[in-house]
């Protein structure tokens, strides 16, 4: 593990990244920022686009705790420093040969090698530039959390970490008295929640509890719980969480139904007489049922007899059952 080395490009403005990720999913689509976020049918796609394209200090954690080491190229950072993120990787993970200032690898100097807009003619027009801000600071403070983790990671051991050119990432950490408001940003199920509260979906699409505003989840008045390493919080919202119940005696009911249907219809219309001695003896089954029950919780005695009928419909229906005897195969 010591020999691996992790390369994590980290971007900012954090929110920017986002939108990108939102233009990049619904490409071709045409859907709006609002259509895409509303959209219940895609809940677990984007709970997974907020926890892996929008969560590049995840992949850094992770490879810590696979004991590599990780380079995170600050984006803002390296643009500030007039440093291209592929120069940079190669001048200070692959040991190429570069000049030291700026850090340009040698005989390619001033060569963009990389280009990371990709404009489709989107716009997010559902947010000012307030609700950006706001959302901006959400995402920051998920960070945050990821700065507490990697920092007890190196302290315990694991894998270390270096920040080439750091400029936007954690620049507000520690604003907090604690990291309650933080670590709960772990679960993307709150970065998702903080993040709708900006938009009006329709109705039955939010969740049943929501945090009023981003501040709510900012100002430690609304969390949830840390999602776990079994469950990583991509739980659906409790309006979701119906799930689909399954009702094998209700199909079976449905066959037979059916079944029942096409065998009148091939008769005529008529009940076959077969089908009464079906049910009679499935009556006198439950009466026997009914009476070894009744027996048993009358103390042992003499059985209870249970019946349905009167003494003269149970005599009518033996001389049925001796008439239907009688009768070969024929139909009522």
């Amino acid at each position: 593990p010591e020999y691996v080395t992790v390369v994590v490009n980290y971007r900012s403005p954090r929110f920017d990244h986002w939108e990108s990720v939102w233009k990049g999913s619904v490409e071709g689509t045409g859907k709006t920022y609002k259509e895409f976020m509303c959209h219940t049918r895609q809940y677990h796609e984007k709970l997974e686009l907020i926890s892996t394209a929008l969560n590049p200090l995840q992949i850094a954690t992770e490879s810590q705790k696979e004991g590599w080491h990780v380079a995170i190229m600050d984006m803002a950072g390296l643009d500030r420093a007039n440093v291209d993120v592929s120069h940079s990787i190669a001048c200070n993970v692959m040991d190429a040969k570069c000049s030291q200032s700026p850090g340009w690898v040698n005989n390619h100097v001033d060569e963009i090698i990389h280009n990371n807009e990709a404009e489709d003619g989107h716009d997010l027009v559902e947010l000012n530039d307030e609700q950006r801000k706001l959302a901006e600071e959400l995402l920051e403070a998920r960070d945050c959390a990821y700065l507490e983790l990697m920092q007890k990671l190196k302290r315990d051991g694991s894998g270390d970490y270096k920040v080439y050119e750091q400029y936007s990432i954690w620049p507000h950490c520690g604003s907090k008295k604690d990291g309650t408001v933080y670590q709960g940003l772990l679960n993307p199920e709150l970065v998702f929640m903080g993040l709708l509260t900006q938009l009006k979906c329709p109705d039955g699409v939010l969740y049943d509890t929501m945090p009023k505003s981003i501040n709510d989840i900012l100002d430690g008045k609304f969390g949830l719980a840390e999602p776990s390493e079994t469950s990583p919080g991509l739980q659906q919202p409790a309006y979701m969480q119906k799930k689909k119940k399954r009702h094998p005696f209700l199909w079976l009911l449905l066959l037979i139904g059916v079944y029942a249907g096409y065998s009148i219809y091939k008769n005529g219309g008529r009940v076959p007489v077969a089908w009464l001695g079906y049910a009679q003896r499935a009556q006198q089954i439950g009466l026997q049922l009914v009476n070894q029950v009744v027996s048993r919780f009358s103390g042992g005695g003499q059985p209870t007899r249970v019946s349905t009928t009167s003494p003269e419909a149970e005599l009518e229906a033996m001389e049925f059952s001796r008439a239907k005897t009688s009768l070969s195969g024929g139909v009522l």
